[in-house]
């Protein structure tokens, strides 16, 4: 929604259903009013405190807003900034935000681009940066675009999904021993800046690009004017050296993000497989469901990804490797409309096996290992069950 609302659209907000298990008053010295609660994830604070004081016909709004806990992470176990600096490992990734904070290299050895998913094809071109950067003496720069520039400047109202959020971006980019990580806001004001603007106040006064490598097919600059072949034709009035990186074919076809896309949205786990060169994952908080599962031996985690542009797979029955907190479990996974019991809606739902806790608001991570069947209609419960015994069977099979 708040990619519409950037692009000026009216945004219609919902009413959303929370769940708050406590709300205690700890102080009352008017105007100021203190509380503590205990809420689910997604609750706006400041949209409850609107409505207390509608309610109250008082009015009100949050003063201050403290949190003591998210999840499993209590206040109390937070580290300052002197800690983390003190216990920095070896090799750590700088990101920055934007190009404010960003001090120009003596010699930046740069690549520049979207990486969804951070395929293949695009830790080919991190794996060329690394060996110019360790030949060169110089530093790694990697620039990527947040929204993703289809977001911002699409005009045929297609929706885009992503196969990985900026959060997961930047946790993939980080495997690669890249020195600094630039994420530029793009902006449609941004979107206009010329191939040479881009080049000049970008590459060469902001970050102090000596080599540039790059993809195949990647395009900058207003309308996506510029192109390997320009920056080979301008490179000695710009003063560094471009390098492309050639097409990479699996098995004669050619890996993209799109091909990933049209993959995972057509089933096809092993080819989105690889072609990332790992499982598939998403992040998803898990909310209540209405517990059918567990009245036939299978509960589930229903799940909800909080981000609207992620990219969830087919319908259908997947297995999966779970991560919850440090640990990590086999399940297996339906996506789809349940319509077994007449679902009106889209759900993803995780059975997890030989596993036993009370996970309600808390995080999942979902790595599609493969697809065990798409989604079907059964006669009833007892014919569901049965089914999903073979399912189990199927699924823990794929795990060994």
């Amino acid at each position: 929604m708040y990619l519409r609302a950037r692009k000026g659209k009216t945004v219609a907000l919902p009413p959303r259903e929370v769940q708050v298990s406590a709300f205690e008053i700890t102080s009352f010295e008017l105007p100021l009013v203190g509380f503590r609660i205990v809420c689910s994830k997604g609750t706006y604070i400041r949209s409850l405190v609107r409505d207390i004081g509608e309610a109250l016909e008082t009015g009100a709004y949050l003063h201050a807003l403290r949190r003591t806990r998210i999840g499993p992470f209590l206040i109390e176990d937070a580290q300052t900034v002197s800690d983390f600096v003190q216990k920095k490992p070896p090799f750590s990734m700088r990101v920055y935000q934007g190009l404010v904070q960003f001090h120009r290299l003596k010699y930046a050895v740069v690549t520049s681009g979207t990486f969804d998913g951070v395929h293949i094809g695009h830790q080919k071109i991190l794996a060329r940066l690394e060996e110019v950067r360790q030949a060169s003496g110089g530093e790694s720069v990697v620039i990527t675009y947040w929204p993703h520039p289809r977001l911002i400047v699409a005009t045929d109202g297609s929706e885009l999904n992503l196969l990985t959020t900026i959060e997961e971006k930047i946790e993939l980019l980080s495997r690669y021993h890249v020195d600094h990580l630039i994420i530029i806001p793009f902006t449609k004001e941004f979107s206009q800046l010329t191939s040479d603007e881009f080049v000049r106040q970008v590459l060469i006064d902001r970050i102090g690009t000596r080599k540039l490598v790059i993809g195949y097919d990647h395009r900058f600059g207003r309308n996506r004017e510029g192109s390997f072949e320009y920056l080979v034709e301008n490179a000695a009035g710009y003063g560094f050296e471009v390098e492309e990186i050639t097409r990479q074919d699996v098995e004669q076809v050619t890996v993209s993000s799109t091909r990933i896309r049209k993959a995972l949205l057509e089933g096809n786990i092993h080819v989105a497989t690889e072609y990332l060169g790992r499982f598939y994952s998403f992040r998803g908080t898990v909310i209540r469901g209405n517990q059918l599962g567990r009245t036939i031996g299978y509960p589930t985690a229903n799940m909800r990804i909080e981000e609207a542009y992620k990219l969830v797979p087919a319908d259908g029955v997947y297995t999966v490797k779970v991560d919850w907190r440090d640990q990590q479990f086999g399940g297996m996974l339906n996506i789809g409309m349940r319509p077994t019991v007449n679902g009106t809606y889209r759900t993803i739902e995780v059975h997890i096996f030989d596993f036993d806790q009370d996970i309600y608001d808390e995080k999942l991570k979902i790595q599609l290992v493969g697809k065990i069947r798409t989604e079907q209609k059964f006669a009833g419960l007892e014919a569901l069950k049965v089914q999903l015994r073979k399912d189990e069977e199927a699924a823990r099979l794929m795990l060994r």
